[in-house]
């Protein structure tokens, strides 16, 4: 496996890898953003292929019920997560110099909180049971938890790899970590465990990531603790946490109230349709943010610099997933025909709905990572206190409308994202509306393409195909007719993806 490290070193040894990652370089950034990110998106397609299979075949074997119950066990496992999430890792990586005791510090102030929170859902998985009147949740989730021990122990590894920049690597252990995931389940579900499929595959999972990430960065944990490191960062670190819990409320409350209201089946027909969009919006997403945020902090003294890569990174970002989340949208029934079976057809409308949703959350995706490479995590957690107000009861209400009415109310929670692009902007001295002005070209050419198809579908323009068939076409021609409209509305989304292309180019041709 070939990196590239900073140029302070070219061998490739772990000892290497952990001092580096003290006092990273930041020459030649751009350079080494532009190849992180390929290596991020070019697992993209494997990633998403590798998915979209695995869903297809687990939807035949499993049923709603199945998805149902790990979707009850997920809402407590992930309300124990979140308070694993003191910001830990993101302040080893926003740091401009960090010292090898804070490293040990951090780990095993990781490692507690596992184990910490593990014995917490072991306790709690009594009332669960008893709240979701599911008593298979006991066992369920006592073995989910096993999974916050093992995310805590790989805290550090990962900010490692992310200080130095290292993304091919990170790309390459979450592809096979993803790989061993989806044939684990694939494998329990053909021998008929049920839900267990579900429930032990992400354990293995991260046992092999772990344990390749710590091999890999060759970290050693010495047992030594800093209290002066953790009482210098209390205040972000709090800000950190106050946000997950609040991200948490908010990302939840909505499968707490169609997992009570209507039941497992029901959960797992509104949870497999958000799944998919979602799926879609994180496998383009996420690769950017964790790109991004270590590159925004290297550049947090230079604020032209920054809001130039925020605008860049931004209409690229808009560029790959709006089109993603109003494709799905049009083309839902022929995605559920071919991925899912025809017992899966509630979820036509429900998908529809989310998949809209899906793109524009990815809008406010790059929000967080300025907040956090400023510094100013706060920002975010004043953001989702403001946002309460409005999401819960919209979602409490709409869903006298059903799993339907909740759709809709995950949509419209939206709104207050945009006090946070606000206050996002003005911390980089940006016009506010620079960040929509970068998304409006990709929010036409989606919707030119939108109505393209479904002008084309209502006509049967693509004649008497099979669903497959039908889907294939679609995806084809609504790929051509965004690109198209995409490159008319705005040059600079063009030059962004022939820059980038550039800039790999010659790197490749420099080595």
């Amino acid at each position: 496996m070939t990196l590239n490290i900073p140029r302070q070193s070219r061998q490739n040894t772990s000892k290497d890898l952990v001092h580096l990652a003290c006092r990273p370089a930041t020459d030649n950034l751009r350079g080494r953003v532009a190849i992180g990110a390929a290596w991020q998106f070019g697992l993209v397609g494997s990633r998403i292929a590798f998915t979209i299979l695995s869903t297809a075949i687990l939807a035949r074997l499993l049923t709603p019920n199945d998805y149902g119950l790990n979707g009850m066990a997920s809402i407590v496992v992930e309300l124990a997560a979140l308070l694993t999430n003191m910001g830990f890792s993101s302040i080893l990586i926003q740091r401009r110099r960090v010292c090898r005791i804070h490293l040990d510090s951090v780990y095993w102030a990781s490692l507690g909180i596992g184990l910490a929170l593990f014995s917490v859902v072991v306790i709690l998985s009594i009332p669960a049971s008893w709240f979701f009147k599911q008593p298979e949740l006991i066992g369920i989730l006592c073995a989910s938890a096993t999974t916050l021990i093992l995310r805590e122990a790989a805290v550090v590894p990962y900010a490692i790899l992310n200080r130095l920049l290292l993304f091919k690597a990170d790309a390459l252990l979450q592809f096979t970590a993803l790989t061993v995931r989806i044939l684990s389940a694939i494998t329990l579900a053909w021998l008929g465990a049920g839900y267990w499929s579900l429930v032990l595959a992400p354990v293995i999972s991260a046992l092999f990531e772990v344990v390749a990430a710590t091999i890999y960065v060759g970290y050693k944990p010495r047992l030594r603790f800093s209290r002066h490191f953790f009482s210098t960062t209390w205040r972000q670190s709090g800000s950190y946490l106050g946000s997950s819990i609040l991200y948490y409320l908010l990302s939840n409350f909505d499968n707490m109230v169609v997992a009570r209201r209507f039941g497992a089946i029901q959960l797992g027909y509104y949870q497999t349709a958000y799944s998919l969009p979602e799926e879609l919006r994180n496998r383009f997403a996420h690769p950017i943010i964790r790109v991004l945020f270590p590159a925004y902090s290297l550049l947090q003294g230079d604020l032209s610099a920054f809001r130039s890569a925020v605008d860049r990174s931004q209409r690229m970002l808009a560029a790959l997933v709006l089109p993603l989340g109003t494709g799905l949208a049009v083309t839902a029934e022929y995605v559920v025909h071919v991925l899912y079976g025809e017992k899966w057809l509630p979820i036509v409308p429900l998908l529809q709905i989310l998949a809209v949703g899906g793109g524009t959350r990815a809008m406010f995706s790059l929000v967080g990572s300025i907040f956090s490479a400023k510094g100013h995590p706060e920002l975010a957690f004043r953001v989702a206190i403001g946002s309460i107000p409005f999401t819960l009861p919209v979602i409490f209400i709409a869903s006298f409308w059903g799993t339907e009415g909740v759709a809709w109310a995950m949509l419209l929670a939206q709104i207050p994202a945009i006090v946070g692009t606000y206050l996002a902007m003005r911390l980089i001295e940006a016009s506010p509306w620079s960040f929509y002005k970068a998304v409006l070209p990709a929010s036409l050419a989606s919707l030119i393409m939108a109505v393209s198809l479904l002008t084309a579908d209502r006509w049967h323009w693509f004649g008497a195909m099979g669903y497959g068939q039908k889907l294939a076409a679609m995806i084809c021609c609504g790929a051509a007719i965004y690109i198209a409209a995409l490159c008319s509305l705005s040059k600079k989304s063009a030059q962004d993806f022939i820059g980038a292309f550039q800039t790999l180019t010659n790197r490749s041709s420099n080595k």
